[in-house]
């Protein structure tokens, strides 16, 4: 689902902790990909490659839900 985002074949999709007060965002338009934060954070970053997209969805997960077991996820389209 977020490599579909990354490839900019679907709108946006949504990570939250299961309580909903901490968040992470994918989004894509025509010629960029958005990572925004929302919690610990808040922090909103720009990218114009999936390659570049990783590393930072990654690290912003391990620092929005350290100890999450549990995620809602939504999309949007």
């Amino acid at each position: 689902m977020l490599y579909a985002v990354a490839q900019r074949r679907a709108g946006a999709v949504t990570l939250l902790t299961w309580k909903k007060d901490r968040s992470v965002s994918v989004s894509a338009r025509e010629t960029e990909i958005t990572l925004v934060e929302s919690g610990y954070e808040h922090l909103e970053k720009t990218f114009t490659s999936p390659h570049d997209l990783k590393p930072a969805l990654r690290e912003a997960c391990r620092r929005e839900f350290p100890r999450s077991n549990r995620l809602y996820v939504a999309q949007d389209t």
